[in-house]
């Protein structure tokens, strides 16, 4: 399977909606851009020696399985583009080889603070 067929698959995760409205609060627009300025390289490139910008940020522990972590700044580490697919990728590619694809398909549908 292809990321862009498994990145079709995350959009369309039944709380679709509460994700964005995540994606787009102040809380995370503003913790995102600490993250950016505290790891302005990807972490993944730094241990192969690579020096590369962090443009995405990565949830170390998957938001579908510890959702109370998402807003954890530990929990959290600035990738590249490429890196961030590929961990996206693989993390979607295990739970569907253990048979937990339910975990991505009917994740949580509400988010507490």
């Amino acid at each position: 399977m292809k990321i862009g067929s498994l990145m079709k698959m995350l959009n369309d995760w039944d709380n679709y909606n509460e994700r964005q409205r995540f994606y787009k609060s102040k809380d995370w627009q503003q913790l995102r851009t600490y993250i950016i300025y505290r790891d302005p390289l990807c972490k993944q490139c730094e241990k192969e020696g690579i020096l590369k910008s962090s443009v995405d940020i990565d949830h170390i522990e998957d938001i579908i399985d510890k959702p109370h972590l998402r807003l954890e700044p530990s929990n959290l580490q600035g990738l590249c583009k490429e890196c961030h697919s590929q961990k996206t990728y693989e993390s979607i590619k295990d739970r569907i080889k253990q048979g937990r694809i339910n975990n991505i398909l009917k994740p949580v549908t509400k988010w507490k603070n």
